[in-house]
């Protein structure tokens, strides 16, 4: 029994190797402690980094100070600055905050008024990462209007954007005839040049079509930017597609272990409450709106389809997952 226990073990062993070239036992070890430390930063951070991406940063940029070298504990303090600083070199070199204007429009339109929680935490963070993006929020003088936020460190509670979407409920009376729609705009003291810093996305509210005037008015920006090839923008859309799902996976799991702390577990069943004809009304409104909602991302699809920007296997996976 022990033996068959043992081979298992050597062969869960065997099947974790570092990158081609790193083979000696000692430099794989460091390796790996390197590869740790790395990830923790990364994760500490809250950005996101595709494996290959991160293999790559250690592999150039890191590993080969260490070559050779065995970390001793007193000296780890200084490998996480190192990595730290090395870390901060590459956002820097790809640029901190990512370009508003390379985000399709239909990204930044026909958000419901009560998921904008979740669109920012998920669907437009998964659209900008592993980079930064300026935002605001504003409902115009009775809902109220967020300073210009950054995607990094949004919080639902601490941007008071909670305070702002209780207020749109009593505005809208808790209906569902209320969106948010995003444009780039140009920040105060910049010019509409084309470069990322000089942009920030403002989300201003439409009810019923009309847009609630914001409290502060910034130009539009009209310039065009490079989206680069078409080989490179497919690979974009792809890694869009996994990390908002990994995304909306921690947030389910952060949600369910939250209301498993705050709600006891029910000791009776509890009958269905019956809803009031206003109720369903809502409910069928909130329905409609959903499949309009699906219509126009499937339009935006086919669009991209149509430009060659998703292949044909890209775009039958993103019309599956609307769906």
């Amino acid at each position: 029994m022990s033996q068959k226990k043992s081979t298992k073990k050597a062969k869960k062993v065997a099947t974790k190797r570092p990158p081609k070239g790193i083979t000696k036992k000692l430099g794989a070890k460091t390796y790996w402690q390197l590869f740790r430390i790395l990830s923790d930063e990364i994760e500490k951070r809250k950005i996101y980094f595709t494996l290959a991406e991160k293999r790559k940063l250690l592999k150039e940029k890191i590993y080969p100070t260490y070559k050779g070298k065995k970390l001793k504990t007193s000296e780890l303090k200084a490998v996480r600055t190192f990595i730290s600083a090395t870390l901060d070199n590459e956002l820097q070199s790809k640029g901190n905050f990512y370009n508003p204007l390379l985000i399709p429009s239909a990204f930044l339109s026909g958000i419901f008024w009560f998921e904008l929680d979740e669109y920012l935490a998920t669907t437009l963070r998964a659209e900008v990462d592993p980079l930064d993006l300026r935002f605001q929020i504003n409902a115009g003088d009775q809902g109220g209007a967020t300073p210009i936020l950054t995607i990094s460190n949004y919080e639902y509670y601490s941007t008071s954007i909670n305070e702002i979407i209780e207020k749109v409920r009593d505005m809208v009376e808790n209906g569902s005839d209320a969106e948010w729609n995003g444009i780039p705009v140009v920040r105060e003291g910049f010019t509409d040049d084309g470069k990322a810093d000089s942009y920030f996305v403002q989300f201003t509210l439409y009810i019923a079509g009309n847009e609630v005037p914001p409290t502060e008015i910034f130009d539009y920006a009209t310039t065009e930017v490079d989206e680069g090839t078409l080989e490179a923008r497919r690979k974009r859309r792809k890694e869009i597609a996994v990390r908002k799902k990994e995304l909306a996976k921690l947030r389910r799991e952060a949600e369910k272990q939250r209301k498993i702390k705050k709600t006891a577990l029910p000791t009776k069943k509890v009958k269905a409450e019956k809803l009031t004809l206003e109720q369903q009304k809502e409910r069928a409104q909130n329905i409609q709106r959903q499949m309009d909602y699906q219509t126009d991302l499937l339009k935006d699809s086919e669009r991209l389809f149509r430009e060659g920007i998703l292949s044909k296997e890209d775009f039958l996976e993103e019309r599956k997952k609307i769906m």
